[in-house]
């Protein structure tokens, strides 16, 4: 019954949560944008200071869903004002 009253204060952040966000920005430099793979870079970090700002209150949450909504809002938002379109598709 040790530690239930205790406050926790890890946070971890995992591989994947790193590597796909930054997948999904190398694709867009890939296929020839280098301001929607950064857009896609800023918006994953959006999405992870939305995440510290949660576990900051002391909401703890996944981490991938905030960091890939960054990106992907970052990378579609982006993509739509310089392209008209989703680049790569």
């Amino acid at each position: 019954e040790e530690g239930l009253g205790e406050e926790r204060d890890a946070l971890f952040m995992g591989l994947g949560d790193v590597i796909i966000p930054g997948i999904l920005a190398s694709a867009s430099y890939f296929y020839g944008s280098l301001y929607v793979a950064m857009a896609a870079i800023v918006g994953s970090l959006a999405g992870f200071f939305f995440l510290m700002n949660m576990a900051a209150k002391g909401n703890p949450q996944a981490g991938l869903p905030c960091l890939n909504g960054g990106a992907i809002a970052g990378y579609a938002i982006s993509s739509y004002l310089l392209f008209g379109k989703l680049l790569g598709f």
